[in-house]
Parts: C-alpha cells; sequence; structure tokens
C-alpha cells in the first residue's frame, strides 16, 4: 500500500492553520494511486470537510488531532464525509 504524509502537500499541526487544501491533496493522490493511507503525524491539524475515496484509510498517528478551522462553528460541523 502506498503512504502519503500530508506534511509533504503543505499541512502544518500548529492548531491554526487551514490544512484543508493538503489533506484533500493527499487523499486525491492515494485515490490516484489506486489506494492506500495517508497519515496524520502528531500536531493539531484544523481543517475543513474532506471527501474520503475509496480505498482510502486516514491513520492518526499518536497526538494526532483533527479540528475544524476557526472559521466554523464546532458544534454543527462535519469534518469527514463518507
Amino acid at each position: 500500500m502506498r503512504e502519503r504524509d500530508i506534511t509533504a502537500f503543505g499541512a502544518v499541526g500548529d492548531g491554526v492553520s487551514d490544512n484543508t487544501a493538503a489533506i484533500r491533496l493527499a487523499i486525491k493522490a492515494c485515490a490516484q494511486a489506486g489506494g492506500g493511507i495517508v497519515r496524520v503525524p502528531a500536531g493539531t491539524y484544523a481543517t475543513g470537510p474532506i471527501r474520503m475515496a475509496s480505498g482510502i484509510t486516514l491513520y492518526l498517528e499518536t497526538g494526532a488531532t483533527l479540528r475544524p478551522v476557526r472559521r466554523l462553528r464546532a458544534d454543527i460541523y462535519t469534518l469527514v464525509r463518507l
């Protein structure tokens, strides 16, 4: 299985930066390669909506957190759509 680390696509685990584009690109790259693992290293990654693709595993390493970007209300926000 191929692995893609979201930081290779520009994601920053600072809890502030919007990582939506980087995560989407990592998922797309994995999907185009026929599937695999999208790895999220330790850190807090703010993101908007992401859509998973068939054959993709989203793997959060120990200490990794996904949270909604600040511009949206966390209590009504869908983070991952399957």
